[in-house]
C-alpha cells in the first residue's frame, strides 16, 4: 500500500513540475502576419499603392498546427526567399533570434491581376487583328507568365502567325508585324541628308515588315540598294 502511495505522490509531483515549467508557444497567426508584412514591403517597392491594394492577392500557406515554437520575446525577423520557388510562389524565412532560437520557411503565393487581351473568336493564320477580335479580360497573370498584351493599340493591326482559339490569351509570339511591302511591289524610296530629302521609285526584291531591311531596285538607275521598310509601300535609304 505504501509503495502505491509513493507512485501516486511521484505522479502528482511530476504533473506539478510540468505545469510549472510549461512553455508559451508562438501564435501561428503572428507568423503568417509577419510573412504578409514582408511580402507587402517587397511589392510596394515594385508597384504603386493602388496596384498593390486592388490588383494583387497574397496567400500565405497554413502552418502545421503541431508546430511548437517557443514564444519569441522580440519582433520576428523575416527575409524574402523569392528565388527559392520562382513565379507566383515565394518563400519567406521567419526567425526568432532571442531565447529559444528557431527558424522556419513559410511558402506563400502572390497573384497579380491585369487586364489581358483574350481572343473573341478563332483567329486564323494570316489575319490582321481588328478591335472586335479580342477583349481585355481581368486575368491572374501569375498563372500565365509575363507574355501578354495589356492594351489594344499594341495588338491592333498585328498579323496572326498561327491559329488562336477563341478565349485564349493572345501572346506576343502568336502575332507579328504585317508585311507592308511585298516582293514586286512598287516602293517609294526616300533618302535624307540634313534638310535635303530626295524621293524616287523602286521595285521591291523581297517582302518586308516595318523596320526590316530589304533589297530594292531603283527604277531609273536599275541599281539594287538596301532600304528599310518605313510604311506601306515606303522605304528609307541611308546615305
Amino acid at each position: 500500500m505504501m509503495k502505491r502511495c509513493n507512485f501516486l505522490a511521484l505522479g502528482l509531483l511530476i504533473g506539478w513540475c510540468n505545469f510549472g515549467v510549461a512553455t508559451d508557444y508562438q501564435d501561428m497567426q503572428s507568423i503568417k502576419q509577419a510573412v504578409q508584412g514582408q511580402l507587402l514591403e517587397h511589392l510596394y517597392g515594385i508597384y504603386d499603392e493602388t496596384t498593390v491594394q486592388n490588383d494583387i492577392e497574397i496567400t500565405v500557406s497554413n502552418l502545421d498546427s503541431r508546430l511548437s515554437l517557443s514564444q519569441c520575446t522580440n519582433e520576428l525577423e523575416t527575409e524574402l526567399k523569392e528565388n527559392s520557388y520562382g513565379g507566383r510562389n515565394m518563400s519567406v524565412k521567419v526567425s526568432c533570434t532571442t531565447g529559444s532560437r528557431w527558424t522556419i520557411y513559410v511558402p506563400a503565393a502572390v497573384d497579380i491581376y491585369v487586364d489581358v487581351a483574350v481572343s473573341s473568336r478563332n483567329l486564323q493564320k494570316g489575319e490582321q487583328v481588328q478591335p472586335g477580335d479580342f477583349s481585355l479580360k481581368r486575368t491572374n497573370t501569375s498563372r500565365i507568365g509575363r507574355q501578354f498584351f495589356d492594351s489594344a493599340p499594341a495588338l491592333i493591326g498585328k498579323e496572326v502567325r498561327r491559329t488562336i482559339r477563341s478565349g485564349a490569351v493572345i501572346r506576343p509570339q502568336d502575332v507579328q508585324q504585317p508585311e507592308l511591302v511585298k516582293r514586286g511591289d512598287t516602293v517609294i524610296l526616300t533618302a535624307k541628308s540634313g534638310s535635303l530629302t530626295v524621293t524616287s521609285n523602286g521595285t521591291a526584291m523581297a517582302s518586308g515588315r516595318l523596320g526590316e531591311q530589304i533589297k530594292v531596285m531603283n527604277t531609273q538607275s536599275k541599281r539594287v540598294i538596301d532600304a528599310v521598310v518605313s510604311g506601306p509601300g515606303h522605304a528609307l535609304v541611308n546615305i
